[in-house]
Protein backbone atom coordinates (compact mmCIF):
# COMPACT_ATOMS: atom_id res chain seq x y z
CA UNK A 1 0.00 0.00 0.00
CA UNK A 2 1.91 3.33 -0.80
CA UNK A 3 1.18 6.28 1.39
CA UNK A 4 2.07 9.70 2.89
CA UNK A 5 4.55 10.00 5.28
CA UNK A 6 4.61 13.11 7.19
CA UNK A 7 6.40 14.64 10.08
CA UNK A 8 5.00 17.67 12.06
CA UNK A 9 7.36 20.58 13.90
CA UNK A 10 6.49 18.51 17.41
CA UNK A 11 7.89 15.66 15.48
CA UNK A 12 4.83 13.34 15.57
CA UNK A 13 5.04 11.10 12.49
CA UNK A 14 1.53 10.88 10.66
CA UNK A 15 1.11 8.13 7.84
CA UNK A 16 -1.47 8.46 5.38
CA UNK A 17 -3.05 5.60 3.47
CA UNK A 18 -5.87 6.33 1.12
CA UNK A 19 -8.76 4.11 0.20
CA UNK A 20 -10.55 4.19 -3.41
CA UNK A 21 -13.86 4.65 -3.44
CA UNK A 22 -16.08 4.58 -6.63
CA UNK A 23 -18.51 8.02 -7.37
CA UNK A 24 -21.60 7.54 -5.74
CA UNK A 25 -24.59 9.76 -6.82
CA UNK A 26 -24.39 12.71 -9.05
CA UNK A 27 -20.74 11.93 -8.76
CA UNK A 28 -20.21 12.60 -5.10
CA UNK A 29 -16.88 10.99 -3.86
CA UNK A 30 -15.57 10.37 -0.14
CA UNK A 31 -11.99 11.24 0.40
CA UNK A 32 -11.86 7.89 2.83
CA UNK A 33 -8.13 7.18 4.24
CA UNK A 34 -6.36 5.10 6.26
CA UNK A 35 -4.36 7.29 9.12
CA UNK A 36 -1.89 6.30 11.85
CA UNK A 37 -0.24 9.04 14.32
CA UNK A 38 3.17 7.95 16.32
CA UNK A 39 1.21 10.30 19.46
CA UNK A 40 -2.18 8.74 19.09
CA UNK A 41 -3.37 5.98 21.88
CA UNK A 42 -4.87 2.77 20.77
CA UNK A 43 -7.82 2.87 18.20
CA UNK A 44 -10.07 0.35 16.61
CA UNK A 45 -7.28 -0.09 13.89
CA UNK A 46 -4.69 -0.83 16.58
CA UNK A 47 -1.96 1.06 18.12
CA UNK A 48 -1.38 4.48 16.97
Amino acid sequence: MAGELSVDPSGTANYRVPIAVPPGVAGMQPDLAFLYSSRAGNGLLGVG
